[in-house]
């Protein structure tokens, strides 16, 4: 029995890690577009 609750709580993990790395390659990405939207505002402006 303690080995299937270990097997679950560890599925959770994984997805929980799954989910994290998404939202962190999303947050990068949207950091990049703010920075070059950025940085082509402030050339713009120039």
């Amino acid at each position: 029995m303690a080995i299937a609750g270990a097997g679950e709580g560890e599925r959770k993990w994984h997805e929980l890690n799954i989910l994290r790395s998404f939202h962190l390659i999303l947050w990068e990405k949207k950091l990049k577009e703010v920075k070059v939207n950025g940085f082509y505002q402030n050339w713009k402006r120039n």
